[in-house]
């Protein structure tokens, strides 16, 4: 019951382990607790809750998984997930309960080019909308969940991690920070600039952004400590 991993160091889980191959990022649970949808390298694996058994496998279009992001629908008929192609896409539940690629929406880039590296999000199915945190532009899109049109971009921090909604209001977290204002020292991120230590040169701001749903616009921005996440 216990494994070696690639750090030559040995762990012992607590709980039973399910092993596949991968990097596996994130994970959601579906709304009746039966099915485990794991976000791994380029596919969604999802596992029978019950039994510990891979059900399925399904494999990205194209493109890898990003870093975080996965969200079941209400119903649990789609997993919403992001992908390194610059998408937020879903996969719809078809009549043998076997999932495959549904939805696919592509997210804008950011202004200094190349992919707006989307990760985690939050949906609000009552408004039919979803809000996309683009790491590479330093926003959340407003997407919406029939068209896959992009509404609007609200700026957030440096590097937003993911979106939590509750209520009218959307908590960011952001990787990089505040957005830096005159006379802070700076270093760069992907062709943004972050507020970094003077001595050190390393980052040194972490917040969140919490987004007012009814204005779409930051209304308070929470210092925390570095690095905020999940």
């Amino acid at each position: 019951g216990t494994f070696v991993v690639a750090t030559t160091q040995r762990i012992d889980p607590a709980g039973e382990s399910v092993a596949f191959e991968g990097r596996p990022v994130d994970l959601a649970l579906n709304p009746d607790e039966t099915v485990l949808a794991v976000k791994n390298r380029n596919e969604i694996v999802l596992i029978d809750a019950a039994t510990r058994e891979i059900a399925q496998k399904l494999r990205l279009p194209k493109g890898g998984a990003s870093w975080t992001g996965v969200v079941w629908s209400r119903d649990g008929s789609k997993v919403w997930t992001t992908s390194t192609d610059g998408t937020l896409r879903s996969a719809a539940r078809q009549e043998d309960d076997t999932f495959d690629w549904a939805d696919e929406f592509a997210m804008p880039a950011p202004a200094v080019g190349g992919s707006p590296a989307p990760s985690g999000f939050a949906i609000d199915e009552d408004a039919g909308l979803a809000y996309v945190a683009l790491s590479r532009n330093n926003s959340v899109a407003v997407v919406s969940l029939t068209s896959g049109e992009v509404e609007t971009e609200i700026a957030v921090g440096v590097a937003p991690y993911t979106a939590l909604r509750v209520g009218g209001k959307l908590y960011v977290t952001n990787w990089g920070g505040r957005q830096p204002v005159e006379g802070d020292t700076t270093g760069p991120t992907s062709g943004s600039r972050a507020v970094v230590d003077p001595e050190t040169g390393i980052a040194s701001s972490g917040t969140v952004s919490v987004v007012d749903l009814a204005t779409r616009a930051v209304s308070t921005e929470i210092d925390v400590d570095l690095h905020p996440s999940g």
